[in-house]
């Protein structure tokens, strides 16, 4: 993997935990992230608007992209209402990066080497090492709801990525993702307008949504990147440093006191990361 996607993977990762904590903190987190989509898609569209580069084509991969992004985001914004944010990151990240990697592999035809496969399977075992002992002193944890959605997020992930995978060869990351995100925000408006829940969450949130569209839009942006050069497989193994980005977190910004599982599963990440950084 070219260290230039590696860097783009690591630095989304830590966008990507950024927008999940805010979401989590939202009243309403399924209109906080129906908001949140929004307006750094606006921006980067005006920018980088070029009707030449949406070939037919690419409009397949982008239309398939809108309907599962919304129901990802409907599924997430559930899973969180159901379960803990450290039960459903690690776990709807790890199932899609398993799914993913299988779809690379057999959807895709991606040639994957020893080494790279070993930073996959280490990056799987760390990502579902804390969730996984943890459950078995929090029976809590397994709210069948929560497990649920949860599970369905972690399918909608893997889906969404190997559809994209194939979109940002087809038209400009640049043009693709503000379209996508925004074909998927009109497919959930009906849901928005509703009670008017997106004003009464701008109310109750103000602008954190607007600070969650900048740290959306950047993260998955700096992954589609990173798909363009490199096999889909690595990319969503090396998403999982994730784990080591919380971990640091934790302890510099919200005091917490790290475990030994999630010192051992930051150590496992930060192998995987060098196995596929040098695959």
């Amino acid at each position: 993997m070219e260290i230039q996607a590696l860097l783009l993977v690591l630095t989304g990762s830590i966008f990507h935990l950024a927008w999940n904590v805010l979401t989590k903190g939202a009243k309403d987190k399924f209109a906080f992230l129906w908001i949140a989509i929004i307006p750094a898609s606006i921006i980067s569209l005006v920018i980088n608007f070029n009707s030449d580069v949406l070939v037919a084509e690419g409009w397949i991969y982008l239309i398939s992209s809108m309907f599962i992004h919304a129901f990802y985001f409907w599924a997430l914004s559930t899973a969180y209402k159901f379960a803990d944010l450290s039960f459903v990151y690690p776990y709807c990240r790890g199932l899609g990066a398993l799914l993913t990697t299988l779809g690379g592999i057999f959807l895709l035809s991606e040639n994957l080497s020893f080494r790279g496969l070993s930073g996959i399977f280490l990056a799987l075992i760390a990502t579902f090492l804390e969730p996984g002992l943890g459950a078995f002193k929090k029976k809590e944890l397994f709210n069948f709801k929560g497990v649920g959605f949860t599970i369905l997020t972690g399918i909608a992930i893997s889906s969404y990525l190997l559809v994209d995978k194939v979109g940002v060869t087809l038209i400009p990351t640049g043009m693709y993702l503000p379209i996508m995100l925004l074909g998927s925000a009109l497919i959930l408006f009906p849901f928005m307008i509703k009670q008017n829940r997106f004003i009464e969450e701008i109310k109750h949130s103000r602008w954190k949504p607007f600070l969650g569209s900048a740290f959306l839009f950047a993260a998955y942006y700096l992954i589609l990147l990173a798909m363009e050069t490199a096999p889909i497989s690595y990319v969503v193994a090396a998403r999982a440093s994730g784990i080591i980005v919380s971990g640091i977190a934790g302890i510099f910004f919200f005091k917490e006191n790290v475990s030994k599982i999630r010192w051992l599963s930051i150590l496992l990440i930060s192998i995987a990361v060098y196995f596929i950084g040098t695959a």
